[in-house]
């Protein structure tokens, strides 16, 4: 396992249960997908460390679909929408 592929994903669990326990008690939904985001960005980094055969089209999904719920998430909160 490639030791700063580890460390990331180590520390992409912790923002996911810190996101997920912000948002059991403050009900902001912002945080529960950034918290869901953290988690993908997570398991492409575990992908990467481990190097499964064909993982890289999956590691490419997790984190587009990791950085749109981020950039989604952070507009939801700084603009109103009518």
């Amino acid at each position: 396992m490639h030791i700063v592929s580890g460390i990331n994903a180590l520390l992409c669990g912790i923002i996911w249960v810190v996101g997920l326990i912000v948002y059991r008690k403050s009900k902001i939904k912002a945080s529960f997908y950034i918290g869901i985001a953290f988690g993908l960005f997570g398991i492409s980094h575990l992908l990467s460390a481990v190097v499964f055969p064909g993982s890289l089209a999956v590691i490419l999904a997790a984190r587009l679909v990791a950085y749109a719920m981020v950039g989604i998430s952070l507009c939801k909160l700084t603009c109103t929408c009518k």
